[in-house]
């Protein structure tokens, strides 16, 4: 189950395009690289941007963006 997070993005000509950083459960994580991006709708045809990311706590996540709303989630520990 997803659940949401706070991000530090990059914005170049859109907003909050890249993350940079996110805060889990009371943690800080910064993105060292991220690894894969890609777009999904979900089922009331909202799109969604997921990213692959590699923390500098060596683990991978998978997080996602609604750009309509902005809200960010951590979709699972890889």
């Amino acid at each position: 189950m997803a659940e949401r997070i706070e991000v530090e993005a990059y914005s170049g000509y859109k907003a909050e395009e890249k993350p940079r950083a996110f805060v889990f459960r009371g943690q800080f994580h910064r993105v060292c690289d991220i690894e894969r991006v890609w777009h999904q709708e979900d089922l009331q045809g909202k799109r969604k941007v997921f990213f692959k990311v590699r923390a500098e706590d060596g683990r991978v996540y998978e997080i996602s963006h609604y750009e309509v709303t902005g809200e960010w989630f951590l979709e699972r520990i890889l």
